[in-house]
């Protein structure tokens, strides 16, 4: 779903600074540190911050904080998928994505953040081009195909091939296992509503600001 073509040019950079100031890092992480706050649970807080301290933990999270080029990732792939003893390791990323509960949190977010953005940005176009709920409902569906389909998990699957080439199988299924046993399926949980509960708060800004500023064309949102 494209907007900008659809909002006129004298509105679009004020629309554009309400999403970035409602969408702020700051400020999400503000709305993450009064959720946290509010809502955890010393025992599991304690035993994750244990495991968030190891030398593994800290080792991966290094690994995943790297960012490097598509042709750099394709490149080590193609390498990668040419060697038959490389298929145990692409079958332990592979499993633990189809069974971990993470995984799915992480797209459920993805998805709850179009779910609670669109519907404010679609209130801002004029009535002729404004999306009913059915096609709102309908371009969230595709967004949980492209999210859910084969291509983006083979996409996903290249970046943690790539990110963890340096780990041995063992060190891997250690940091999978963790996030399969009762703490690490809390922290997923826990984390994705502190997420959620950051976005719905964040679309409220954006009414907030788009209402303040005369920009919204639906009184339902106001």
């Amino acid at each position: 779903m494209q907007f900008q073509g659809d909002i006129e040019e004298d509105k679009f950079d004020t629309i554009y600074q309400a999403v970035g100031k409602s969408y702020d890092a700051d400020t999400i992480y503000v709305s993450l540190e009064t959720y946290f706050l509010e809502n955890y649970n010393e025992e599991m807080i304690d035993s994750l911050l244990e495991w968030a301290s190891s030398k593994l933990f800290q080792k991966i999270l290094k690994l995943q904080e790297a960012d490097p080029a598509d042709q750099e990732v394709n490149e080590y792939y193609s390498k990668f998928i040419a060697n038959p003893e490389n298929y145990s390791r692409l079958r332990q990323i592979d499993n633990s994505m189809e069974n971990s509960e993470a995984f799915g949190l992480a797209i459920k977010s993805y998805i709850y953040l179009h779910e609670t953005y669109f519907p404010v940005i679609n209130s801002i176009l004029p009535e002729d081009v404004r999306l009913n709920s059915a096609q709102i409902n309908n371009g969230i569906q595709q967004i949980e195909a492209d999210v859910t389909s084969a291509q983006f998990k083979e996409g996903f699957i290249k970046e943690c091939l790539y990110a963890y080439r340096d780990l041995s199988d063992k060190d891997l299924e250690t940091y999978y296992r963790f996030y399969d046993n009762k703490v690490g399926k809390w922290s997923s949980d826990f984390f994705a509503k502190a997420f959620q509960n950051s976005l719905r708060e964040a679309a409220i800004r954006l009414k907030r600001r788009l209402s303040s500023f005369n920009l919204l064309n639906d009184s339902s949102l106001r």
